[in-house]
């Protein structure tokens, strides 16, 4: 799992604290990448920031518990393919 994030980004630091949160996600390796180190990652996620990426498939914020799971079972069952994106759930992380 990825989390692409950069620095001084409220959005970015709410999205790790919920997945670092998130029991269902033991056992899996998380891998913060600060898109402001390459260009190409910049171009790509600089104004979709935090992005989530598991399984070839993506979830943009804003994101909550319900959407990280849903993206968890998206990668599980297959799906259209290895460039997916999901929707972002509207609203606010949820604690806990």
């Amino acid at each position: 799992m990825i989390l692409y994030s950069t620095d001084h980004c409220t959005l970015c630091e709410e999205a790790l604290d919920l997945l670092l949160s998130m029991p269902e996600l033991r056992g899996l390796s998380l891998r913060v990448v600060d898109v402001a180190a390459d260009a190409e990652l910049m171009r790509r996620y600089g104004e979709r920031l935090p992005v989530l990426r598991h399984a070839g498939r993506e979830l943009d914020a804003p994101f909550d518990r319900h959407g990280v799971l849903g993206l968890l079972d998206a990668s599980r069952a297959g799906g259209s393919g290895p460039e997916a994106r999901l929707p972002s759930h509207q609203g606010r992380a949820e604690q806990g």
